[in-house]
């Protein structure tokens, strides 16, 4: 009958839910339950099992598109302090996508970000990763430095769990302001911030 299937589905259906960390899993977990019991109790024709299993079918298209996105990089490669392949429009489209996205940096010539005006603050989880610059060891070779008085602060983290590594920042009142209950902040170089 079709509670092989029905049992196989379910499962895939409780890991996606735990994996995607979604609560619409859940919700619909317990009305496909409820449907199929209705349409076990009250369909006598012989497609009840193909009713059945188009309505899962067509659940599970629905989990797919409710599920957090997967996460993307945006690689920054140049030091614009605005524009494309920017700091600032690399951070703005992660802010815009769901899922944990990485920023990776491939700069060719300079390696000093100079900011005239504030980057937006990081809104959506995310790895913001120096050490992924070409020629990178231990040190830190990217540079986060304010050419502005109206900019105070060098990176805001506004998202949970915010990865900062291998980034040296230069000249602002809060290097990296975080404003998140939780954060990793990881072989950073701090000059000149007061």
């Amino acid at each position: 009958g079709f509670q092989t299937p029905l049992i196989s589905f379910v499962w895939q259906l409780l890991k996606s839910a735990v994996w995607g960390a979604t609560p619409l899993c859940a919700g619909f977990l317990a009305l496909a339950g409820a449907l199929t019991m209705a349409g076990r109790v009250l369909s006598r024709r012989r497609f009840r099992r193909a009713w059945i299993m188009t309505l899962f079918l067509l659940g599970g298209f629905l989990l797919i598109l409710a599920r957090p996105g997967m996460g993307a990089t945006y690689t920054v490669t140049n030091a614009a302090d605005s524009g494309a392949g920017s700091l600032r429009t690399a951070i703005l489209s992660a802010n815009t996508n769901l899922g944990t996205d990485t920023i990776a940096f491939n700069l060719p010539v300079s390696l000093v970000i100079s900011l005239a005006s504030p980057l937006p603050i990081v809104s959506e989880k995310v790895r913001i990763n120096g050490a992924s610059q070409p020629g990178y060891t231990k040190a830190p070779l990217v540079t986060l430095a304010r050419v502005s008085s109206s900019v105070t602060n060098g990176l805001v983290l506004g998202a949970s769990g915010c990865t900062v590594t291998a980034i040296r920042v230069y000249g602002f009142d809060s290097g990296i302001l975080v404003t998140a209950p939780v954060f990793v902040v990881q072989t950073c170089y701090f000059m000149s911030n007061t």
